[in-house]
């Protein structure tokens, strides 16, 4: 009776409608051999009810082990185990009902010809009331197909299964492998495998886990708790620990490990666990782990059985005749031609074999302590827990520890006793999670963010670390096969079929709530209450109570944030798990009600967390509002440092626009994108990076495609500042010119401030100072006349203008001896960055202030302020400042006689700075290294340092520090006392200073070149070369170089 209401109960299921989802499923085909000659043997009537039989025997085989018939096709019996409600074991159930199935003995009528073959096969299938399928259940995908053809390869009484089914089935039977098979509709070949019977094994945890067991990870407390109860076991001092945890933490290791490190080595082990299918079933443990113990084989009779079953009890036991029965009624076997029938009540009998099993049980000590381990406990039947609970009452004068390990739902129904201890298991910690990972990897190499991916997703628990670093590693080794060359750990993470069935079993126990977990999975992993009651038609109270449902069955913790009530799934495979159940087009209808819903009624987070509408909108499939708020979230990354994470969002929006086909609109969102990706790269990597040259030319070759788009201002201001950190000031000062050009026909007032900055930082670093000077100044006047500018809003995508033209007029103006007009012009660039707040432009102020400084011979404030910029560039991550900073620093470290550790710094800077390309200012950074090897007295290699730095110059015509490096050359000379060449040097440079206008640089080089002149030549020197440098400077200018000139033209210098 309970197997037709059963069978009644999936009928129900089956006949309500059910919307189509995507799931793992396990696919059972049965059918009768030969059933045509069958027909023809048998009157249509008989024939009818061996059909009928046939179905009635089949349906009960199929509902007992969890799985429904899905369809009757002639004397076809198509079969789902995972659906409407899967199971942790589906595929094991699967082939139970099919062994099951292949061994029934059927009607007399049918002869000895009726026999059945059966495929069986694993696989995502979309199942459901399709429309297709009428209102019947139906299922679409190639698993279907595939146990079909399995079927058809089974010879009479065969079940061949698939390799996937094998896999999650591993261990608990036997096989034989049938090996690759050519299969009609399937492009490769197929292995198969035929199912040979049940294996007997000790429990569910030795069969799937145990022949590939990582080693153990942390538990060292656990361990030592285990050591302590063994310790008192062997006292003699019975004990008991409750050992609870969700699925997959570890219980079951843990109870191996105790097993095999911790109780003594010839100790007997008694092990029995618990089935999912075998709740109903009285004393299943029992009976499972008995028949073991006795050695049941499949060809023993009666009588041999009873043999065994007496080998069980203790020689000299006086009541072995009474309780080889009772043994024998609980197993099964029949007994009667041996002993007496058993003549108790039901009642009496359960409690008489209780006493059996306990005198059993305390005679089992005389052979030592006796570890006792029960597994699975929630899936405990009521008499087994009955008999537990006996165990425990009795235990305590008994040398035996049993473990019995259960999920937190079981509730057990035992007195609280001394000897009963408790431990919950918690996952790993992520330290733990990372070491596992890499233990199951072994030799095997995967990349350190797949590591770090995998221990996010599995969240602490062995059981998913195990199967998703497999899965990872496989799908690296399926890749190699088909690439010639894998790219380790670069995986979907899907679920690995392993947990697929354990996964959704969970979330198919939810009832209606399932569908709520399905929306908070489209979400994301964590959702707050408000945005999810916008999406689910649910009246408020019906909603809370399926979240409540979702929060009591460890699915989703809740919790506030400041005022915000939020949810978040405990376990990130849980919410995929969710997720996939979805068919894609729902997916992508939710995450589009989604998006639209966070646009319009939570602005602020479309505002603050742009990423999050850029992911939702990207799985809706709208590429147009998925790129916007992708560029939008790699802005905001960037802003917050986290340059890293914009260029992936970049990219990833580059990704979704190459799924599209090219029109104009397409060619509008790249360039949006490139111009982004241009500026955070400059930020990131340095205008002088190659990524970022790439990209501002990507985005100038779509602006002119696009027919000279309006952005094309701003790329070829990047386009420009590229070049000119290349040394490319040919190209630059074109396209300075090109932008000056285009921006006479604006009204905008940035295009001219454009171009003027970069023809005036090109000519700056040409030497051509007076011309530099006055487009830097026409670029600050032009940015103080707009009004935008003036509200503080006129800024380049990197730097703000004015700051720019600032730090550049600070520079020419100190070179060209406005001394105390450069430095203010640099102090006031500063002042207005910081007025802005953009951090990169506040950096870039504060590295060309040092520089002013340096140049100008204040070599403390130097110090200060490249010491500052440097800390500020590591801890912005901004690598354009990081090595001229350095440098300055260096240079600063010297100047104040601290000559090591200023030229250590000095090649760390160099170093730093030749690593991004820049080839600009490398004439400069050479010049102040060798000031340092002067200082430290390493003349030789002084004087090569400046004639590459020379020879460099020249080559690419950054001749700014040119006589510098010319006044550098001779001092050197000069003191290795060659005072010719020394003297050649000093006049070339202060040529070169009179020709760019650089008086600052050519009263260095005339004080330089009066030093090394003889007393008579000297005098001639002084009167006509520093003389009248020193005089344009006039009298109220107090720095360091006026006043050694001043002091040298006095005669008091001592030469």
């Amino acid at each position: 009776m309970r197997r037709v209401r059963r069978i009644l109960k999936v009928a129900d299921l089956m006949s309500s409608v059910r919307p189509a989802e995507r799931r793992q499923l396990t696919v059972m085909l049965c059918d009768m051999v030969a059933s045509t000659a069958l027909s023809l043997r048998l009157d249509p009537e008989e024939l009818a009810e061996v059909i009928q039989a046939y179905r009635q025997r089949c349906a009960e085989v199929i509902v007992g082990q969890g799985g429904i018939v899905a369809r009757h096709v002639g004397d076809g019996i198509l079969a789902y185990f995972g659906y409407p409600r899967a199971h942790e074991n589906d595929a094991e159930r699967a082939i139970r009902a099919a062994l099951g199935i292949a061994k029934t003995e059927w009607p007399p009528v049918a002869t000895a010809d009726m026999r059945v073959h059966i495929g069986i096969a694993t696989g995502v299938v979309v199942v459901g009331n399709l429309p297709q399928g009428g209102e019947d259940l139906s299922a679409i995908g190639s698993s279907l197909n595939l146990a079909a053809r399995l079927e058809a390869l089974a010879g009479p009484g065969m079940v061949v299964v698939s390799e996937q089914t094998r896999r999650l089935s591993r261990g608990l039977f036997d096989y034989r492998d049938l090996g690759q098979q050519e299969l009609k509709g399937f492009d490769q070949p197929v292995p198969a495998w035929e199912v040979i019977g049940e294996r007997r094994v000790r429990s569910r945890f030795h069969a799937l886990r145990a022949p590939a067991l990582t080693p153990l990870v942390d538990r060292q407390p656990e361990q030592e708790e285990l050591r302590r109860l063994w310790e008192s076991v062997r006292a003699g001092h019975g004990q008991a620990l409750l050992l609870s945890s969700e699925p997959g933490v570890g219980k079951s290791r843990l109870a191996e490990v105790l097993a095999k490190r911790i109780v003594d080595p010839g100790c007997l082990r008694l092990w029995y666990h618990c089935s999912p299918n075998l709740q109903g079933s009285p004393l299943a443990p029992l009976i499972r782990q008995l028949t073991l113990a006795a050695a049941f084989s499949e060809g023993d009779d009666d009588d041999s059985k009873l043999r065994k079953i007496a080998t069980l009890i203790p020689n000299g036991a006086p009541d072995a005749a009474e309780i080889v029965p009772l043994l024998a009624d609980l197993l099964s076997v029949r007994y009667r031609s041996k002993y007496p029938p058993l003549t108790m009540s039901p009642q009496r009998q359960k409690h008489q074999l209780f006493q059996v099993l306990m005198r059993l049980l305390e005679g089992l000590p005389d052979r030592g302590s006796v570890l006792l381990v029960v597994e699975d406990l929630h899936w405990i039947d009521p008499s087994s827990d009955e008999l537990i609970g006996t165990l425990i009452d009795r235990l305590r004068g008994l040398p035996i520890l049993a473990v019995l390990t259960a999920r937190p739902e079981f509730q057990s129904h035992w007195d609280e006793k001394t000897h009963l201890h408790h431990m919950v298991l918690s996952p790993l910690e992520r330290r733990d999670s990372i070491t596992m990972i890499e233990l199951v990897c072994g030799d095997r190499k995967i990349p350190e963010s797949t590591i770090s991916q995998i221990a996010e997703k599995t969240d602490g628990l062995p059981l998913f670390i195990e199967d998703l670093t497999r899965d990872v590693l496989e799908s690296a080794d399926l890749r190699e096969g088909e690439n010639g060359a894998a790219k380790r750990g670069d995986s979907f993470f899907t679920i690995p079929t392993t947990l697929n069935d354990s996964l959704m079993s969970r979330l198919d126990r939810l009832g209606s709530a399932k569908t709520v977990a399905e929306i908070g999975a489209v979400i994301g992993r964590e959702f707050s209450y408000e945005l999810l009651a916008k999406l689910v038609d649910l009246p408020e109270e019906q909603l809370r109570e399926e979240l409540y449902r979702l929060v009591d069955a460890g699915l989703l913790v809740g919790g506030r944030s400041t005022a915000v009530l939020s949810y978040a799934f405990k376990h990130a495979l849980v919410r995929d798990a969710a997720y996939s159940s979805l068919l894609k087009k729902k997916q992508v209808s939710l995450h589009s009600r989604i998006a639209r819903v966070l646009v319009e009624e939570f602005p602020e987070t479309a505002e603050s967390q742009p990423e999050v509408l850029a992911y939702h909108f990207q799985a809706a499939n709208d590429v147009d509002h998925a790129v916007d708020y992708l560029v939008r979230a790699a802005k905001l990354s960037a802003k917050r440092s986290g340059f890293v994470e914009a260029i992936a969002q970049l990219e990833n929006a580059l990704s979704v626009l190459a799924t599209q086909p090219r029109s104009r609109e397409r060619m509008r969102l790249e360039l949006s994108v490139h111009r982004t990706l241009g500026g955070i790269n400059a930020e990131y990597r340095g205008f002088s990076s190659e990524e970022c040259g790439l990209a501002y030319t990507t985005a100038l070759e779509l602006c002119r495609e696009l027919g000279d788009a309006p952005e094309i201002f701003s790329v070829l201001s990047g386009l420009g500042s590229y070049e000119i950190t290349r040394a490319g000031f040919g190209k630059c000062q074109a396209i300075a010119e090109e932008c000056l050009s285009r921006a006479a026909g604006q009204q905008s007032k940035p295009p001219f401030i454009m171009g003027h900055l970069l023809l005036g930082g090109t000519l700056f670093l040409k030497g051509e100072l007076a011309p530099a000077r006055k487009h830097l100044e026409e670029a600050i006047l032009i940015y103080e006349q707009d009004q935008v500018a003036r509200r503080g809003k006129q800024v380049l995508y990197v730097q703000d203008q004015k700051s720019t033209g600032l730090c550049y007029l600070g520079l020419t103006l100190t070179i060209m001896g406005y001394l105390d007009n450069g430095l203010r012009a640099a102090e006031s660039g500063l002042a207005h960055s910081k007025s802005l707040g953009g951090l990169h432009t506040i950096n870039f102020s504060l590295c060309y202030l040092a520089a002013v400084h340096h140049i100008r011979g204040d070599s403390l404030s130097a110090l200060e302020r490249a010491t500052q910029s440097l800390e500020s560039a590591r801890e912005l991550g901004f690598a354009t400042w990081i090595g001229i900073s350095q440098m300055i620093r260096g240079a600063s470290l010297v100047s104040n006689g601290k000559s090591e550790e200023g030229l250590a710094e000095l090649g760390r800077g160099m170093k730093a700075h030749a690593g991004m390309e820049a080839t600009a200012y490398q004439p400069f950074a050479m010049a102040l290294f060798a000031q340092g090897l002067i200082a430290a007295g390493r003349l030789d290699e002084a004087l090569d340092a400046l004639s590459q730095a020379l020879t460099m110059s020249e080559a690419t015509g950054e001749l700014f520090y040119a006589s510098e490096l010319w006044r550098l050359k001779g001092e050197v000379l000069g003191k290795n006392g060659s005072l010719a060449e020394a003297e050649h040097c000093l006049r070339e440079g202060i040529d070169m200073a009179r020709r760019q206008g650089a008086k600052l640089f050519e009263l260095r080089n005339a004080a330089s070149l009066c030093r090394l002149l003889d007393p008579l030549r000297k005098q001639a020197a002084l009167r006509d070369i520093l003389a009248p440098v020193h005089d344009w400077f006039g009298e109220v200018v107090a720095a360091p170089d006026v006043n050694d000139a001043r002091a040298l033209l006095a005669g008091r210098t001592g030469t």
